[in-house]
């Protein structure tokens, strides 16, 4: 037996969590089947719940995302607070989880459908404050088979930002699901900053990728520890065969410090298709990143709909893009480098030319100053003459032996390429025979 609600007849209950319960149900007005959430009778009259569902509703009026479950009306009859919703068929990711960590290539995918809602919903200035794995649906994609799947993000309950006016809180406690929250929402109590929505999906992301939870514990005292001090299990020592770069691109998303994280959830979901895409050379040389292409949106089908909330799940810690754009190289910066002139061949003709003049000369007076030594010291010795002469002789000797020193030095230098080494060349090759000279007229 059916129930009516207002214009609705609540055909089957879909779901009943903490928020409200969820009916599939007939809008009697247009003649279309529905997702109906209503607030539970028992929370009529509690302010805090009847705000957080007023919030789901205005956060999804304002998100214009494929992402997001489009709200086709909402408002209070008989006193109670519904929303009316699209009905869509899927399973809620928490559950596909549990059943086994998720290919890669099907973990990007839903990373970044779940992505795009977020992204649009920070550039509406709110901060979905509940990321989780029971918070994405997972539907299968129009004309294709599972698990291609079409992903959506459900309950923005806990929904905050300039948008939504006053602060939703509860005294002395942090709102959200302890397994997916940023530090410094234990710490400093921050909850309307983007980035605890890139950790909460970064948590995710490594729970799709293991099958586990990062952090371990089901109390609040727990989860609160390890978030703060503990860093996370890489998820590439848990899941074998899994890319090691995903391991960079998580821990960056679960940094402790909120400067560390990747500012967007396109930005992580850009890093981690990164990873897993393959590339392939064109014909034009560039590089190429192949990405799979975007689901197509499902077919409505009366089918159950996981928007009840359900119990708070273990935490993890430890996420495709807005689609990554290859890079290709541009006309080259510099022109071909020049041509160097070779260098000029080697002149050895001044050197042979000098040598052929010069050394004659000098072996002729090197030979007369060496003679008249000889002859003077002889002199010198047999008394005929003054000593004085041999001294003469003596000190010719030494001086032809420093002028041939000179000679030779001086033509080794001759031939070199440049002007200034050659006539300085040849300039010591005339002191040279001057000390020859002098030295054969002190010999004589």
């Amino acid at each position: 037996m059916t129930e009516r609600f207002g214009p609705y007849e609540l055909i089957e209950l879909l779901g009943r969590g903490g928020m409200g319960e969820v009916w599939r149900a007939v809008d009697t007005r247009k003649g279309r089947t529905v997702a109906l959430k209503r607030l539970p009778a028992e929370m009529t009259g509690e302010r805090e719940f009847e705000e957080r569902f007023r919030r789901e509703a205005q956060a999804a009026v304002r998100l214009n995302d494929p992402h997001v479950i489009p709200i086709h009306d909402f408002g209070e009859i008989e006193g109670r607070l519904f929303l009316d919703m699209r009905l869509v068929a899927g399973d809620d990711l928490g559950a596909v989880v549990e059943e086994g960590a998720l290919e890669p290539a099907r973990a990007v995918s839903v990373l970044e459908q779940v992505a795009s809602a977020l992204d649009a919903a920070h550039d509406e200035g709110l901060v979905h404050r509940d990321v989780k794995p029971s918070n994405i649906l997972l539907t299968p994609s129009k004309g294709t088979a599972a698990p291609r799947d079409f992903v959506y993000l459900i309950d923005f309950g806990i929904a905050t930002g300039a948008a939504l006016g006053t602060r939703l809180t509860q005294t002395g406690l942090a709102i959200g699901t302890a397994a997916y929250m940023a530090p410094e929402r234990f710490t400093d109590g921050v909850d309307t900053d983007r980035r605890i929505d890139v950790y909460a999906l970064g948590c995710v992301l490594h729970e799709m990728l293991t099958g586990h939870a990062v952090f371990a514990g089901r109390d609040f005292a727990s989860l609160m520890y390890q978030h703060i001090n503990t860093a996370p299990t890489a998820p590439s020592r848990i899941t074998g065969g899994l890319p090691a770069g995903f391991d960079e691109v998580v821990a960056r998303a679960l940094a402790k410090d909120p400067e560390e994280r990747w500012g967007r959830a396109g930005d992580l979901t850009e890093a981690a298709r990164r990873v897993l895409a393959p590339t392939r050379p064109t014909p034009q040389g560039r590089v190429e990143t192949q990405v799979p292409p975007r689901p197509a949106p499902p077919v409505d089908r009366p089918a159950p709909h996981a928007g009840a909330t359900p119990p708070i799940r273990p935490g993890t810690a430890f996420g495709p893009p807005a689609f990554a754009q290859p890079w290709q190289p541009g006309p080259p910066r510099y022109g071909p480098p020049p041509v160097m002139p070779a260098p000029p061949p080697t002149r050895t003709g001044g050197r042979t030319a000098a040598a052929i003049g010069a050394l004659p000369t000098a072996a002729l007076l090197a030979l007369i100053c060496v003679a008249g030594a000889v002859s003077e010291l002889g002199a010198c010795a047999t008394r005929a003459t003054s000593c004085v002469a041999g001294g003469s002789a003596l000190l010719g000797v030494l001086t032809a032996v420093l002028g041939a020193v000179v000679a030779g030095t001086a033509l080794s230098a001759l031939g070199r390429r440049t002007t200034r080494r050659a006539g300085l060349a040849w300039a010591a090759v005339g002191v040279a025979f001057v000390l020859l000279i002098v030295a054969a007229a002190l010999s004589a």
